[in-house]
């Protein structure tokens, strides 16, 4: 775990003031936020930034009070990861019309002529910032320049984990991996002093695909108890080590000092995972930085097997990383019934068709 040093006084005080202001004074809000990372860091102003949102309203729920989700632990053998089932049926708020109007996640009334990259039928982008001012009025997003680039950063309103945000570039683009996605996430979880893990949905588990978006939150997940000593060992050379751990759902796991060099790598993997069959292999990615190391951790997915039996949508970032959300009420006798065993089968199901190892071949890395 990332161990944050105490906050100076004033940004305590600057903390409480972002709290207490209201969504629709907005300018200050940010430049509050901005003030803020510069005395005490993007983490805390992240941090200041979620919990205003909860308490305004924006976010649905609270994911930090007990009461509002369950969850299940479920103890590794060896060198695995602790996996954990959670029961959120929170998350299916965000279903319900009416509350995400009084709410302010939407607005009432919009005119769709105000609204640029509009779909067929008329519906403009939900993560254009333009129109995110004009369909979202109680929604804050901080801006941040990451990899020489301009995005948004703004609390998940049906969130997974306490601080929980989607990363947002402004450039209208589709979901689609390429190499800035690593590079843009990294520099992300370096300037939160490694408190936050940046996650990447390709078109697996994705749920607008139209406008890329990564997610970050500074819940630590199970995946990353990982290390190069638990599985096989692929490559180590020149503060690189590339290793396929032991863990029910294939992946890779890319370590260094430096981030352009586990982008590099990362990058070679993901392309020849995807040049095997462009019409189903996608991906899931994690990145976080710790103890001064780059870490990339890739599930290779097969859009053919998104999901598990028992579970209603597809599984993404969060559930190759170990922790498998459940929110649909036809998922509770799931959640009662896991057991370790079974969680494992869970996250198996998801194994990709074509063997890893091919694309491992494929990526002409010299191993």
């Amino acid at each position: 775990m990332v161990a944050e040093a105490p906050l100076p006084p004033q940004a305590l005080a600057r903390i409480e003031r972002i709290r207490r202001l209201p969504s629709t004074d907005s300018p200050r809000l940010v430049s509050e936020l901005l003030q803020l990372t510069r005395e005490a860091g993007l983490a805390a102003a992240l941090r200041a930034l979620f919990r205003q949102q909860v308490e305004a309203g924006y976010v649905l729920f609270d994911p930090a009070e007990p009461t509002q989700l369950a969850e299940k632990s479920f103890p590794s053998h060896g060198h695995g990861p602790a996996f954990r089932l959670q029961w959120n049926p929170q998350r299916e708020l965000r279903l319900n019309h009416a509350l995400l109007i009084e709410r302010g996640v939407i607005a009432s009334n919009v005119d769709q002529n105000r609204l640029i990259n509009r779909d067929t039928s008329g519906k403009g982008c939900y993560l254009c910032q333009h129109n995110i001012a004009i369909q979202s009025p109680a929604e804050v997003v901080l801006p941040l320049t990451l990899n020489g680039e301009a995005f948004i950063l703004g609390s998940n309103f049906a969130p997974i984990t306490d601080n929980h945000f989607t990363v947002i570039p402004s450039e209208h683009r589709p979901q689609r991996y390429h190499i800035g996605v690593l590079q843009a996430g990294f520099e992300l979880a370096a300037a939160t002093g490694g408190s936050f893990r940046v996650l990447f949905n390709g078109r697996a588990g994705a749920s607008i695909l139209g406008h890329e978006h990564l997610h970050a939150t500074n819940t630590r997940l199970p995946v990353e108890a990982l290390t190069p000593d638990s599985g096989l060992h692929l490559y180590r050379r020149s503060g690189l080590t590339i290793s396929q751990p032991d863990y029910p759902l294939p992946l890779w796991l890319i370590e260094g000092d430096a981030a352009a060099a586990v982008a590099a790598a990362g990058d070679r993997l993901i392309t020849a995972w995807q040049r095997l069959d462009q019409q189903r292999h996608s991906e899931n990615l994690l990145l976080t930085f710790e103890a001064g190391r780059y870490r990339l951790f890739i599930a290779p997915r097969d859009l053919s097997r998104l999901t598990a039996p028992g579970r209603t949508a597809a599984m993404g970032s969060f559930e190759a990383a170990g922790l498998l959300v459940l929110s649909h009420k036809s998922e509770k006798e799931l959640f009662d019934r896991v057991d370790a065993a079974i969680m494992q089968q869970l996250l198996a199901t998801l194994t990709p068709e074509c063997p890893i190892a091919d694309a491992f071949q494929a990526s002409k890395l010299g191993f």
